[in-house]
């Protein structure tokens, strides 16, 4: 990822409010990361049109 925009809020924001959350998707404009495995056994299929926010965190349900 590169430095700034939403990125400087993803390490505070997941430990906070999405505890063990893991991260699918960062809509970083010059180094984008997705987990396209991991979104796929979600059972979530994106195409390359679809409009998509700029961080997606799953938090797994807790038991």
């Amino acid at each position: 990822m590169s430095p700034g925009g939403q990125n400087l809020l993803i390490e505070p924001f997941c430990p906070r409010f999405a505890q063990n959350g893991i991260v699918v998707d960062v809509g970083d404009a010059r180094n984008p990361y997705i987990n396209d495995g991991y979104l796929k056994n979600l059972g979530i299929n994106l195409g390359l049109s679809a409009k998509m926010p700029d961080v997606i965190v799953f938090g797994a349900p807790h038991k």
